[in-house]
């Protein structure tokens, strides 16, 4: 079995698999070869498991290990079928051995005769530096004493653009103060103060309850979790509830805003074909084209005027061919 696994920007290929010892040894290990050279285009890093009651000192495997550039990252015994002539036959087999640590055995009673094979992938993520944010605080800002200050800074003297607009900013300055703040790099638009507070102590009430253990601890931590949960949902409708569309006026802003309410487990990157005229169309250009008829025609047909649109179709883009571009967004 065949499974795909994402970690951040890397993906590998992992097979768990079983060889009967009655099968053949040349038929099993041909047949994972195969697959693995169909996969390989897609996947450089690969690493296969399983019982393969085969050695790596075993010419067959040793064959397969050379083709695929592989190696058996198990050194010790796995198998004490016979308690005298122990094997190691319960294998991991990667082309990235040193991807992987702190490989070894371990007994768990579950297995008759078989050991447990545990091994630690490296990987680490580098952690994206926080963002600084500046802003003024009006926690103690009196607009009352702002205005007399600032009308006295004015009294007597020649008011130009120049001279108002620094004394402005320096009365300001003294009554909200700038200040800066640190957030997370992944801080979340949505996210609040409060809601921030509630995930800390979630956290705080996990980490008890992980040292703890006791049923307290465990429906404490229950009890936040699911606070935290419908905080969360709250928050985030708020949020979205009041967005101002016209506040958004370019398409950087926009997806900035809308990209966390999205999700990408519905990604499609497959080529799109269409059956236009009883023909199907695969090429890239031709359906970008296509596409670019299909909307400018529509927008005509409704009859709408005095709205500016402008639709190009990015058939020459030798990078992003099947990309349409729509050069001038406006809001119906």
């Amino acid at each position: 079995m065949f499974i795909e696994i994402n970690l951040h920007n890397s993906k590998w290929l992992l097979l768990a698999t079983y060889h009967p010892p009655s099968q053949c040894d040349n038929y099993f290990f041909d047949s994972i070869s195969k697959c693995l050279d169909n996969l390989s285009p897609k996947y450089d890093k690969f690493v296969l498991i399983g019982d393969f009651n085969a050695e790596d000192s075993e010419f067959v495997l040793q064959d397969f290990l050379q083709k695929h550039d592989a190696s058996n990252i198990v050194k010790d015994a796995t198998c004490f079928k016979s308690l005298k002539n122990p094997s190691c036959i319960d294998l991991l087999l990667t082309n990235k051995p040193r991807s992987f640590q702190n490989t070894k055995v371990l007994s768990t009673g579950l297995s008759d005769f078989h050991k447990l094979v545990v091994s630690v992938l490296k990987k680490c993520y580098k952690k994206a530096p926080p963002q600084e944010l500046h802003y003024r605080d009006y926690k103690k800002f009196k607009i009352d004493k702002f205005k007399k200050e600032l009308k006295d800074k004015l009294k007597g003297t020649k008011i130009g653009y120049n001279n108002f607009e620094n004394t402005f900013l320096n009365v300001l300055d003294k009554h909200a103060p700038f200040k800066k703040k640190l957030i997370r790099a992944n801080h979340a638009p949505y996210m609040t103060k409060a809601l921030r507070k509630a995930i800390m102590r979630r956290s705080e009430l996990r980490n008890k309850y992980l040292k703890k253990k006791t049923p307290e601890s465990l429906r404490s931590y229950k009890k936040q979790k699911n606070f935290c949960s419908k905080f969360y949902k709250k928050e985030r409708k708020r949020f979205y509830n009041n967005i101002n569309l016209t506040d958004i006026d370019d398409n950087k802003q926009f997806w900035k805003t809308v990209k966390p309410f999205l999700s990408d487990k519905g990604a499609h990157t497959s080529k799109i074909s269409l059956n236009f005229d009883e023909k199907i169309i695969s090429d890239d250009s031709k359906v970008s084209e296509i596409f670019s008829d299909f909307f400018e025609g529509t927008i005509k047909e409704l009859g709408i005027k005095g709205i500016p649109y402008f639709i190009e179709s990015a058939s020459d883009d030798k990078d992003h061919p099947s990309i349409v571009k729509i050069r001038e967004f406006c809001e119906f």
